[in-house]
């Protein structure tokens, strides 16, 4: 009787991981997918798909069956450093501003976690970010904005490894900085700036 209970225990645990296996391989999938339509939206494709999966894996997914490697903490520090010093020269050469308070306050803006968020949610890159455990699940408000603004600074730095400085420029000036932005509000924004100087 032990035996075949032992028998049936082992069945059972088997079973259970094999239903792991195979709700972890459909996921993937899934992400896979989303990955490919996230690629149209953002007009790139990756030639290493790694790259973009690295950058869309928040460090919360470590405790899940990806190694820290794969996260995305290493380009975001990355992108963050591309993106200031593209902020730089945008600010001086479209904007043409002349007070440092000025400068100050549209990099603050460019760089915050708000603006970079809803670069992201436009892209529908907040819904194409791989979570573990309570990250998964809805949380505040400012913890999601900020996943996805480091998302975007992972991305940024993806494209750069991914293709040559041209896809760099081309995604920034495409998606993330204000020449890319609609001309009723990037008029705005140089009134307002124009009007502090």
């Amino acid at each position: 009787q032990s035996v075949i209970s032992q028998k049936a225990c082992s069945m059972a645990t088997i079973e259970k991981q094999a239903g792991r296996i195979e709700a972890a391989r459909l996921r993937q999938e899934e992400f896979e997918r989303s990955l490919t339509r996230f690629e149209k939206r953002l007009g790139y494709t990756f030639g290493n798909r790694r790259l973009l999966e690295q950058a869309l894996t928040h460090p919360s997914f470590n405790t899940g069956p990806v190694l820290a490697s794969a996260n995305n903490r290493r380009l975001e520090a990355e992108g963050d450093r591309l993106l200031a010093a593209k902020v730089d020269h945008v600010m001086r050469s479209v904007f043409a501003m002349k007070s440092e308070e000025s400068h100050l306050l549209l990099k603050g803006f460019l760089n915050s976690n708000v603006y970079l968020s809803a670069v992201g949610m436009s892209l529908g890159l907040d819904d194409c970010v791989r979570l573990f455990g309570h990250h998964a699940r809805a949380g505040s408000l400012e913890t999601q904005v900020r996943i996805t603004a480091n998302a975007v600074e992972a991305l940024i730095a993806a494209v750069e490894h991914d293709g040559t400085s041209t896809a760099t420029e081309e995604l920034l000036s495409r998606h993330i900085l204000p020449v890319s932005l609609p001309k009723s509000l990037a008029s705005k924004i140089h009134r307002i700036l124009v009007a502090k100087d």
